[in-house]
């Protein structure tokens, strides 16, 4: 019985991988704080394209800097479900997207792997469609705290979704 390390860890979780993840021990193991994100996410009709920006603004100081992470993102349209995993790795991204008719709903960080504080402001319906439709239940919960913000005029969607989901949470 001897004690593991977190270089013994990394090493294991190399090995395993076959990736380096030097950047990663740095940042999350060794380095301070989380990422405060700020995401954006526009259709542009005329483009026919879902415009995403992120931008990090969390203190850049004390062991706390810009973080690398993937995320997976989602856009419903139509009959389809488009997901993409983005690499963040600046403080500032645009991602454009096409997509052949403007989006019912969208969904940043999918099942809620990064550990990060996102502000994302959504128009009233997608946040709604999420709440009916998402099969993710980190997704729903985002929904009823956002759709409860936006006041009296969301009572109902919420009230429907508390009697109705399956998840006690909701």
């Amino acid at each position: 019985d001897k004690p593991v390390t977190s270089e013994d860890f990394r090493a294991s979780m190399e090995a395993a991988s076959g990736r380096d993840l030097a950047w990663f021990f740095e940042q999350w193991v060794y380095g301070a704080g989380f990422p405060d994100c700020a995401v954006r996410v526009e259709w542009d009709e005329a483009g026919k394209t879902l415009v995403w920006r992120l931008r990090q603004q969390q203190p850049v100081r004390g062991g706390v800097g810009i973080f690398r992470f993937p995320v997976e993102v989602e856009a419903v349209a139509g009959g389809t479900t488009w997901r993409r995993r983005l690499e963040v790795h600046r403080d500032t991204h645009e991602w454009r997207v096409p997509l052949p008719e403007k989006p019912r709903r969208v969904r940043w960080n999918r099942g809620g792997w990064v550990a990060a504080r996102v502000d994302l402001p959504l128009p009233r319906e997608w946040w709604e469609c999420t709440l009916r439709e998402d099969d993710d239940v980190t997704a729903r919960l985002d929904a009823v705290e956002a759709l409860a913000k936006l006041g009296a005029a969301t009572c109902e969607p919420l009230a429907r979704a508390a009697a109705k989901d399956a998840h006690w949470a909701v």
